[in-house]
């Protein structure tokens, strides 16, 4: 996706160059391109009467004007092409932006323990997504406080904080309070995770789960949910099971792109299918059923 980002930068950036952009100062109110002249002395005698309806048009070029784009139109334009391309390669050749088929998945790598301070840790990485999960157990008082509208107080005895720093996906940025991205994909990750948990009396302790994000090309929520799963393993927590998470992605129309019209699902999609596909399915579970997903279609019909 960032190949794409700048692809479409230096498209722009060469039709500034040579003044084909619009800006504020591009259209001014005294540029005329044509002027109309009504010529009464020229008038078309036709059967000896005068053609009253009968204007004369002569364009009189008063400025050359170059014809400009609005860097907005520019934009859609280009999403729109390189959409085609690579639904077309996925499609026909049946090779992905990576060089992937529609079912393979990315090279998965994982390590537990690598902090040996923490009660537990792990890598996860897939492909060029990598989150950095740490797991962090605690008291009864160490509980999450939920403000409520009762007399009674809610406290959270499982909670996951994601954290999206901008480096990981090489921006510089400022970092502050959670955006609600942040806050959206920790809550899709927990959630996933929770129906996981031993009950409070098998195991009385809170228990705390931190997703920072290294790296990101693909779904970095489903990401935090294997780098957490393994975090809780390794810092001895009883799950009931593992739970493993992967965004699938969709190809609704393939009669446009040379196919015979039925659909294609894209298994682990990345940011460049996330963003020129038709769907961002974000599914987390296991082999017996689903215990999370967030579905996001992008279809206009």
């Amino acid at each position: 996706m960032k190949a794409i980002s700048s692809l479409e930068d230096e498209l722009l950036s060469a039709l500034a160059e040579d003044g084909y952009l619009k800006d504020d100062t591009s259209m001014k109110p005294d540029d005329t391109i044509l002027d109309v002249v009504d010529e009464e002395e020229d008038e078309e005698v036709v059967d000896g009467e005068v053609d009253e309806g009968d204007v004369h048009i002569n364009p009189v070029l008063r400025k050359h004007i170059t014809q400009l784009f609005d860097p907005v139109d520019v934009k859609l334009v280009f999403k729109e092409v390189t959409s085609k391309i690579m639904r077309r390669r996925i499609v026909q050749d049946g090779r992905r932006s990576d060089g992937r088929q529609a079912t393979e998945i990315r090279q998965i790598q994982s390590q537990c323990g690598l902090l040996p301070r923490a009660h537990g840790s792990a890598l996860f990485t897939r492909g060029e997504t990598q989150s950095l999960a740490v797991t962090t157990l605690g008291g009864n008082n160490m509980g999450q406080r939920i403000d409520n509208l009762t007399e009674v107080e809610d406290i959270k005895r499982f909670y996951l904080q994601y954290t999206f720093p901008p480096s990981c996906v090489g921006e510089v940025g400022r970092i502050g309070a959670p955006s609600r991205r942040e806050i959206g994909h920790g809550m899709l990750s927990e959630r996933a995770l929770e129906s996981a948990l031993p009950s409070e009396e098998e195991f009385p302790y809170i228990v705390r789960v931190e997703s920072t994000i290294t790296e990101s090309n693909g779904s970095s929520s489903m990401a935090s949910v294997c780098g957490g799963c393994l975090a809780m393993l390794d810092a001895g927590v009883p799950l009931k099971f593992s739970i493993a998470g992967v965004a699938m992605g969709l190809i609704f129309d393939t009669k446009d792109c040379g196919g015979d019209g039925t659909p294609l699902i894209l298994s682990d999609i990345i940011g460049s299918e996330d963003a020129l596909g038709d769907m961002d399915l974000k599914v987390a579970g296991n082999e017996k059923g689903i215990t999370a997903f967030q579905m996001d279609l992008k279809l206009l019909k």
